[in-house]
């Protein structure tokens, strides 16, 4: 055993050595959790947002005047939305066609036109962001067809 005069620290040396690695290996640990709840924030965000846009389109379905609104859009108009907030909708676009492609009835086409109508709904989704950050987009797609009388 030597004795305590000839002895120079090695050991607090090998003790603040483990203490930095460990205390980087913390600091590691501690950013990728940060990481991950950012992402797990960022996932159930568009899930809402995926939520908002299905309920966007069930309210569009189940208005009383939806089929008197659909029979007079044109191009460009918008549907309000009442009980869906953040979500716009536009109809994006309308073709009159001589009969209806998915008819059960051939015999109608001297009665019926149909009226095909497209709407892209879209929804802006995340954490308002400074700098060039910006926030992710979502939509979804309304096909519409409709019987009308041929005039």
């Amino acid at each position: 055993m030597k004795s305590p005069h000839t002895q120079r620290g090695i050991s607090l040396f090998i003790s603040m050595l483990m203490l930095a690695l460990l205390s980087a290996l913390t600091t590691l640990l501690m950013a990728n959790a940060s990481l991950d709840l950012k992402m797990a924030g960022a996932a159930a965000l568009k899930i809402d947002a995926d939520q908002q846009l299905e309920g966007a389109i069930e309210e569009l379905l189940a208005k009383d005047d939806s089929a008197l609104k659909f029979a007079s859009a044109i191009k460009g108009s918008q549907f309000t939305l009442t009980h869906i907030s953040g979500v716009s909708s536009a109809v994006a676009q309308v073709q009159d066609q001589p009969s209806c492609a998915r008819s059960r009835k051939p015999s109608s086409d001297d009665i019926f036109a149909c009226r095909y109508l497209h709407t892209k709904l879209n929804r802006d989704y995340g954490r308002a962001k400074t700098g060039s950050g910006r926030l992710g987009h979502n939509s979804a797609g309304l096909g519409i067809e409709q019987k009308t009388l041929k005039n």
